[in-house]
């Protein structure tokens, strides 16, 4: 993994680039280098902060060829001999970089659509004087870019670097501020700030002549002809191969355990089926009710996988969510970011690289949401009174969402196409009318090129480009690359996905089970595995939402509608304690970033 930076000027400027790079250095600490090309446009700055994984001794970046042709690229393919053979490479290394920068300076730009990984990159075609931008296909890594009366063209890793020194303007609106609270994060369209672009997954943009082409989209290579029922054998082999695969690097590649069934499907192949001495990694609470611990080693004793399980220090919980904030590089929504900020920290103590299960839900119907749209389907419009009534109900509750928030999202969504339905779940934020949520969520249907009507097996289309993007991703890429460790989702592999695409949705989930297909594999290889509710990695706030989340967003805040109308709504109901501190988190997470980088409005 590395991080990536550059700009277009009218005068060199060796120590800003420098400078940029160096700030980034958490990214990739390994190797820091920078470069500058006169073009008659001006000269072109390049830096890469590099984490080496692969390509020890020959992937130095910024990478040239016998051309002048350049590549800045931050991530990992995979399928390296598949792509020498297609493309007749005579390169002798294991360097991804080598390989991606001779299919680029040989190949048209479309052809990147057929590589396998996580990537971003900023290639200069030095014949041509123009810079092209690539991401992979699901934006698994990130990239920003931008041009301004200062700059003619700029990009990044990171916002953060952008704006500490002073590369674009640091303002941003108000509707931004609305898109980030009620779509759960930033989206994959919107950086945020006036003078900055998202590189769009699956797509690529070119500077050339003082001219931007934006996010030209590459035609997915996803197909998804739902021929089957999901078959073992073939998933089997298709992990195996993918595993394998993600498993191979210069220096140890390990894994993290939850104890869930993603984590405990890598555990169960990496250790019996590939045979691979790998460690594991875990985190857990000294409150049960949100420690997962038990169960991962439990499965670690069952493999016998060493298990290094850490511990998340209650005590100083404050000092690590102050950490995280002033890290940072974008707010960030999820509240989990702050224990899988610990973890990471923890785990690049003793490793580079890891795999982990993120994705296995969206392309396997692991979450309630989807059993959530089979059910609504089946309470007329009519019940919705007493759905209501249902959710002011005082009743036992062991999930991180009570039972009467469930009713009253059921409620809240009974009339919406599924769809919107969905957003409004993920997103809910209390509020007397839902109409500007709903055109909020509506706009980003129509940019996600989604209908309003669709069954369910477009709902993981919609988690892929949406949930998958803001939060799992968004969160993973930030939280371990701010610790210098390379996370590798191995169920975003090209040949999983490929594979879960083309099986029936009602075969992941049905309206009293969740994950059918996934627990149907396990079962079959590990007949000891006992299925757990699925809990989630949320964090224990413990006493800091309402001495000092609350207390900020008050005191600081209060004249933003949002905040006064979320801190009121607290004020007058009895809400769930998990509830609470997801949406003050939200909420803390935006405003205390602003706050922090002295961000105008």
């Amino acid at each position: 993994m590395c991080g990536i930076v550059g700009f277009l000027s009218d005068k060199q400027d060796k120590q800003l680039i420098e400078l940029i790079t160096q700030s980034m250095a958490h990214r990739g600490p390994d190797e820091i280098r920078t470069s500058i090309y006169p073009t008659s446009g001006g000269y072109l700055h390049f830096g890469s902060a590099r984490l080496s994984i692969t390509g020890l001794n020959d992937g130095s970046m910024p990478m040239e060829d016998e051309n002048g042709n350049v590549l800045v690229y931050n991530g990992e393919i995979y399928e390296l001999n598949n792509l020498r053979s297609k493309y007749s490479l005579d390169i002798d290394s294991k360097s991804d970089t080598r390989h991606l920068l001779s299919i680029l300076s040989k190949q048209k730009i479309e052809e990147i659509n057929n590589l396998n990984g996580m990537y971003a990159f900023a290639f200069f075609e030095k014949e041509n004087e123009r810079i092209i931008l690539g991401r992979d296909k699901l934006g698994i890594k990130p990239l920003y870019f931008g041009s301004n009366s200062r700059y003619k063209f700029y990009f990044s890793s990171e916002i953060k670097p952008l704006l500490n020194h002073n590369i674009i303007e640091n303002r941003i609106s108000e509707r931004s501020i609305k898109n980030y609270l009620y779509l759960g994060g930033l989206n994959s369209f919107e950086a945020l700030f006036k003078e900055l672009e998202v590189q769009e997954p699956g797509s690529f943009s070119e500077y050339r002549k003082d001219k931007i082409i934006k996010n030209t989209r590459f035609k997915t290579s996803y197909s998804s002809s739902l021929k089957n029922k999901g078959n073992t054998n073939e998933f089997n082999n298709s992990f195996s191969s993918a595993l394998d695969d993600q498993l191979n690097a210069e220096v140890p590649v390990n894994i993290l355990l939850s104890g869930g069934i993603d984590s405990t499907l890598i555990a169960l192949f990496a250790k019996k089926y590939l045979k691979r001495d790998v460690s594991a990694y875990s985190l857990g609470y000294q409150n049960q009710h949100y420690n997962e611990g038990s169960q991962a080693e439990k499965v670690a004793n069952e493999l016998n996988i060493k298990l290094l399980m850490f511990n998340y220090p209650n005590d100083k919980n404050e000092q690590i969510i102050d950490d995280v904030m002033s890290k940072i590089p974008e707010p960030i929504a999820d509240p989990s970011i702050i224990p899988t900020y610990y973890l990471s920290k923890k785990v690049s103590e003793f490793t580079k690289v890891v795999i982990t299960g993120d994705g296995a839900d969206e392309l396997f119907g692991g979450y309630e949401w989807y059993r959530g749209t089979l059910v609504s389907r089946y309470i007329p419009e009519s019940f919705s009174p007493l759905l209501n009534l249902m959710a002011n109900l005082k009743i036992n509750n062991k999930g991180y969402i009570s039972q009467q928030d469930k009713f009253r999202l059921l409620a809240l969504g009974n009339n919406l196409p599924d769809p919107l339905k969905v957003l409004l779940w993920q997103n809910y934020i209390p509020s007397e009318d839902y109409e500007e949520q709903i055109e909020i969520y509506k706009d980003q249907i129509k940019k996600l090129e989604l209908s309003e009507k669709f069954d369910r097996n477009d709902l993981r289309l919609l988690d892929i480009k949406n949930y998958l993007y803001s939060n799992i991703l968004r969160k993973g890429d930030i939280a371990s690359m701010l610790n210098s460790l390379e996370i590798r989702p191995v169920f975003l592999d090209d040949r999983i996905i490929n594979f879960a695409m083309n099986v029936e949705n009602k075969s992941n989930f049905n309206l009293f089970k969740s994950k059918v297909f996934l627990k149907e594999v396990l079962n079959n290889e590990l007949k000891n595995y006992s299925f757990k509710k699925k809990h989630g990695f949320a964090h224990d706030f413990g006493n800091w939402t309402e001495n000092i989340g609350l207390k900020y967003l008050e005191e600081e805040w209060i004249e933003i509608e949002e905040v006064n109308r979320l801190l009121d709504h607290f004020k007058k109901n009895n809400e769930n304690e998990y509830f609470i501190s997801r949406n003050v988190w939200k909420f803390y997470s935006l405003f205390k970033w602003i706050d922090i980088n002295k961000v105008k409005i």
